[in-house]
């Protein structure tokens, strides 16, 4: 009897660790695969790309894991569907909830600053360090000009003199 019920108790778990295995390992079509099944779904994937959510703030829509930006999400899809570019959908959004959830700044008017100030910060950094650079070194190539006047000999005497006391005094100061 021990022994039929050690049997039933390995098979019990063969079959539930079969089961795990199979949900854990099954596999599974994901959001990315079902999404390329929509038409026009590149057109949807650029607007989303080009958004950030409102429903999580600090995230862009794509990554949003709310359930009112996955509606949000396939409300975009749905339109692609129907024909609507990238940009008319982007607009679409920004005019429901606003422009400020737009994810990448406009290429024109003002937005066309937050694409042009980093690198022209970028040129301008590196121009002020090259500058700094070859100052640098311009100090330090510069010669050290001895006097024009050497040390007279009186002055010389006198030097000759203090090293002479300072030696017999054992160096040490007065």
């Amino acid at each position: 009897m021990d022994s039929r019920a050690g049997l039933a108790t390995l098979w019990r778990w063969l079959l539930a660790g079969s089961i795990l295995i199979g949900v854990v390992w099954w596999p599974e079509v994901s959001e990315a695969q079902r999404r390329q099944d929509r038409p026009n779904a590149e057109a949807a994937e650029a607007a989303i790309a080009q958004l950030r959510s409102p429903y999580c703030p600090g995230l862009m829509l794509e990554v949003c894991p709310s359930a009112s930006a996955a509606a949000l999400r396939d409300s975009i899809y749905n339109l692609a569907a129907e024909g609507q570019t990238t940009d008319d959908l982007v607009e679409w959004m920004l005019a429901r909830h606003g422009e400020e959830w737009r994810g990448v700044p406009q290429r024109s008017g003002i937005g066309l600053l937050a694409w042009v100030m980093p690198p022209l910060g970028l040129l301008i950094g590196v121009g002020v360090l090259v500058g700094w650079i070859r100052a640098s070194r311009a100090r330090a190539d510069e010669v050290v000009e001895e006097p024009e006047e050497p040390i007279s000999e009186t002055d010389r005497d006198k030097l000759a003199a203090a090293l002479r006391e300072w030696e017999a005094t054992g160096g040490e100061e007065a």
